[in-house]
């Protein structure tokens, strides 16, 4: 006779005191387990229930990848200007995001980077920009 957890409806095989799958201890019954299965099935239980802690899914990091992206292209694509700002200004709100919501958000390393890099890109700019003005004489 297969038992059935007492919370979820999980099939439990013979002997199991704990469900896997939602981690209630299950009542005792007269039948006494087989001590062969025991170890077996408590460290099954301590896996599931050390997975189940972690949070489903990684972090997003869309904006901070983007601000990395941005950044890195913007010192070599110095033609587009607009390119090194945009990157500084995403890689602030991925940070804000970030530190708001830390659970849901993620990439604060990404974002730093590519604040750092979009700065070096509008110094960049600014230095050709400054050279080309000197050769214009």
């Amino acid at each position: 006779m297969q038992n059935k957890c007492s919370s979820c409806e999980v099939e439990l095989a013979a002997g199991q005191t704990t469900c896997p799958y939602c981690g209630t201890v299950q009542p005792q019954t007269n039948q006494s387990p087989n001590p062969a299965a025991i170890p077996v099935v408590s460290a099954a239980v301590n896996s599931v229930s050390n997975a189940s802690r972690t949070p489903v899914g990684a972090p997003k990091t869309g904006l901070a990848i983007a601000s990395l992206i941005v950044g890195a292209v913007s010192p070599l694509v110095f033609i587009v200007l607009g390119a090194a700002p945009i990157a500084v200004i995403l890689g602030i709100f991925a940070i804000v995001r970030a530190s708001k919501n830390p659970a849901e958000y993620g990439g604060k390393t990404y974002a730093a980077t590519g604040i750092v890099l979009g700065i070096l890109g509008i110094v960049v700019v600014a230095v050709l920009k400054l050279i080309d003005m000197g050769f214009d004489r």
